[in-house]
């Protein structure tokens, strides 16, 4: 039984390091300004609510930007008059994806 345990945890340990370790996303290699767009994005009717969060604490926990700043781009950005299903492109085809990998990595 110890055997069989020990096995178990240690087949365990060797599919779960992995995951955790990769911790690479697709936001790394993107610009400051798309991130920002993507946040803002987010609060698109059909985006998914997590990403907006998850998006505004990478830029402030890996970027340097600080809350202020973000909410200062978020007026800018909602007191334009944007095309609503222009935005919904963007977010789908640009912020989506990076949105699930931030999710998943803890942002």
């Amino acid at each position: 039984m110890k055997k069989f345990t020990a096995a178990a945890l240690t087949a365990l340990l060797f599919t779960a390091v992995p995951t955790f370790a990769n911790t690479d996303t697709n936001a790394d290699k993107m610009t400051n300004e798309t991130l920002l767009e993507c946040a803002n994005a987010s609060n698109a009717r059909n985006a998914i609510p997590e990403h907006r969060a998850v998006f505004r604490h990478y830029l402030m926990s890996e970027r340097g930007y600080s809350f202020s700043q973000l909410s200062s781009t978020e007026t800018e950005f909602k007191a334009q008059d944007n095309n609503d299903s222009e935005i919904e492109q963007f977010y789908q085809t640009q912020c989506k994806e990076v949105g699930e990998q931030l999710y998943r990595v803890g942002y």
